[in-house]
């Protein structure tokens, strides 16, 4: 899947997921100075943070809605309140 697909596609899945929150896109750098795709989500009570590894972006096979579904990661992100997760090839992160 072409990556800016991949990116729309989970883009359209957190707008879903936290209706009526502020979500923002842009590539950044991972504190183990990986780059990344981060998404930044906000509603009225916390801010969420997302990040697509590089890896995750070019190399995941897998259709990207059944990954995040699978792994349940709006979730997970309103579980933890606030924080980072990390999406990589072999699954999720925080």
């Amino acid at each position: 899947m072409p990556q800016d697909r991949r990116i729309e596609e989970i883009e359209k899945y957190l707008r879903h997921a936290f209706a009526g929150a502020s979500v923002q896109s842009r590539v950044a750098r991972l504190p183990e100075s990986r780059e990344a795709h981060t998404f930044r989500i906000e509603t009225q009570r916390n801010t969420y943070v997302l990040s697509l590894c590089r890896e995750f972006v070019s190399g995941h096979a897998g259709a990207t809605l059944e990954y995040l579904e699978r792994h349940r990661v709006a979730d997970v992100m309103r579980r933890l309140g606030s924080g980072r997760i990390v999406l990589t090839a072999a699954g999720p992160r925080s």
